[in-house]
């Protein structure tokens, strides 16, 4: 399955417009074609299904897949704490981090 999920994000970075798994009916097959010459994008409902599973289980990545990730309370604070409209200086005071160190823990993450 992990190398299923791996195919799929490598095809989608690739700028794939549609994917269809290997059993597709005809009918699948020619509204897959059709879509995508028309300028849409098609993907099958088990694409669609695994695709919606990686992003739930917050696998997915810019770069790929990975397993949920596991911050530390600095981290966390680092990720939440812009979400909740603080500065960096605001950030810094409270994490008692300098700002240079901020944002080496943020080209980290991201």
């Amino acid at each position: 399955m992990f190398q299923q999920e791996l195919n799929i994000i490598r095809m989608l970075k690739a700028g794939a417009r549609g994917c269809l798994i290997r059993c597709a009916q005809r009918p699948e097959l020619i509204d897959a074609i059709k879509t995508v010459y028309r300028g849409g994008e098609y993907y099958s409902r088990e694409i669609v299904s695994t695709l919606s599973n990686l992003v739930a289980g917050k696998k997915l990545t810019k770069t790929g897949i990975k397993g949920t990730p596991n911050f530390n309370s600095t981290e966390r604070a680092f990720i939440q704490l812009p979400c909740r409209g603080y500065t960096m200086r605001e950030i810094s005071a409270i994490t008692s981090l300098t700002i240079r160190r901020l944002e080496l823990r943020k080209e980290k993450l991201y």
